[in-house]
């Protein structure tokens, strides 16, 4: 199924991720899968219960090391993010998964762009900061890959939009 993604669904290649505070966007190659947790407290009887309280999350994030710019701007926040630490180091973010557009003549542009914008995903991500950063191997025998430059963001919370909209349902 690689590669055979119909037109409203969203791969997972196709992605932006944005900082407040960055002068334009970061070219992001990968963004690592994250997972979301509460809080939970073992009960007298065996059980577990939720406290309700969000873990913090970390992601991993990729770029290339020839992408000079973008290799600037999140070395400068990780300067930050080291002693002295500085006042606004950590971040607020969002990381938007783009669904496929409709090709022409199944829908009208308008209904079509729509389609496409309803069926996309944001994720808000709320007090990043930058936890590590890594140089990718680097090795004689290599065929040929490009360097990456992996950064271990630690996020207070990431909020889906569809999170936020049954909050305010429910």
């Amino acid at each position: 199924m690689k590669g055979d993604i119909e037109a409203g669904h969203i791969p997972s290649n196709r992605f932006q991720l944005f900082f407040l505070g960055f002068v334009y966007p970061i070219t992001f190659t990968e963004v690592s899968e994250w997972t979301k947790e509460v809080e939970t407290v073992d009960l007298p009887d065996g059980s577990s219960a939720s406290m309700g309280i969000s873990k913090p999350v970390e992601i991993t994030v990729s770029i290339m090391a020839h992408h000079v710019q973008d290799v600037a701007q999140m070395d400068a926040w990780w300067a930050q993010c080291q002693e002295p630490v500085q006042p606004m180091y950590k971040r607020d973010g969002t990381l938007v998964s783009f669904a496929l557009p409709h090709t022409k003549g199944q829908h009208s542009a308008t209904i079509a762009f729509v389609a496409d914008a309803i069926k996309s995903r944001a994720h808000l991500i709320e007090g990043a900061f930058i936890k590590s950063r890594r140089l990718s191997a680097q090795s004689m025998s290599d065929p040929g890959n490009p360097l990456r430059i992996d950064y271990v963001l630690r996020c207070d919370n990431v909020i889906s939009e569809l999170e936020t909209i049954s909050q305010l349902l429910f």
